[in-house]
Order: structure tokens, then C-alpha cells, then sequence
């Protein structure tokens, strides 16, 4: 559908949006992030094309979901609250029992703040990958992506 005619979130999201609602059960958000990852997706083969690399139209073969904040929710006490075609359902994290394992540097810190994250079924488990991501501190927000300073912004009702 969106394939050879855009890869933009932005452009993804319309195009494939009601298709997806009307073939599958996924309720709004996840139809959203649905459009997302085969944004991404498209994207990731445009990225190969141009270093030269072959590639094809991109298919989900594996039974993943995408997850984001209003779609999941995390616990202090290791759970984790999931939206389903059906309700929510809330689930144990299955974390080490180490307090100093790599995930806790993330889950308690204020510096990290959960993003996207995805659910796959392999072998009649689930594994819930759970992305996170830096806060953006002032310098950060205030520079462009090649790295200049952006240009300074004036107050509201200001010149």
C-alpha cells in the first residue's frame, strides 16, 4: 500500500490507517502504531538501497505488537498493564533477580523515560522488548541534528 509511495509516519499513517482498522482487531492506537512500524520498515529498505544493498518489500512474518505509553503501563512492582484486542490485561516482568541488573539502571532512573516498545510471541512465550529513551537535556534540545545551534526563539508577544 505504502510501499514505493512514501515512507513518512506522517504519509504511512493516512494511507494505511482505516485498512488496517477494517482487517484486523487492533483498536486505534495499535492500528497507529501498526502504520508506524511499516513506516520504519519501508525506511529501513530505502536506508540499504541507498549503500548500495539489495532490498525487497518489506513482510511480517513474526506475531509482534507495538506497545507505547498509552498503550502499556509500567508498575514499581515489576508488572506491567497491556491493551488487547479484548481489555487490558497485567502481567509479571520477568527481570533478574539482581537489583543491579542493566534493566533497572533504566526503569528507575528519571533520566529514561519508556518509548516504544514491542511484544512478540515465539514458542507459546511472550517477550516485551521495552524501549527507552534519554531525556533531552537544554543544550540537546537546542541544537540542530547536524549539530548547530538552533536559532534562538523569542518569547510569546515578544520581537
Amino acid at each position: 500500500m505504502a510501499w514505493g509511495k512514501c515512507n513518512a509516519k506522517s504519509d504511512v499513517q493516512p494511507l494505511a490507517y482505516d485498512s488496517v482498522r477494517e482487517d484486523t482487531d487492533l483498536g486505534s492506537q495499535h492500528a497507529i502504531l501498526a502504520t508506524h512500524q511499516a513506516a520504519q520498515a519501508i525506511t529501513g529498505c530505502i536506508e540499504r538501497r541507498s549503500k548500495g544493498k539489495k532490498a525487497s518489500k518489506p513482510t511480517f512474518t513474526a506475531p509482534t505488537v507495538k506497545y507505547d505509553t498509552r498503550t502499556m503501563t509500567l508498575f514499581d512492582d515489576d508488572t506491567v498493564s497491556l491493551s488487547t484486542t479484548e481489555s487490558r490485561v497485567q502481567c509479571p516482568l520477568a527481570l533478574p533477580d539482581a537489583d543491579d541488573g542493566y534493566q533497572r539502571q533504566y526503569l528507575d532512573s528519571d533520566e529514561w523515560s519508556v518509548t516504544e516498545s514491542t511484544l512478540t510471541a515465539r514458542d507459546g512465550d511472550y517477550f516485551l522488548h521495552i524501549g527507552f529513551r534519554r531525556h533531552k537535556n537544554n543544550t540537546e534540545r537546542n541544537t540542530a541534528e547536524d549539530g548547530t545551534p538552533a536559532p534562538p526563539t523569542s518569547p510569546a508577544g515578544g520581537s
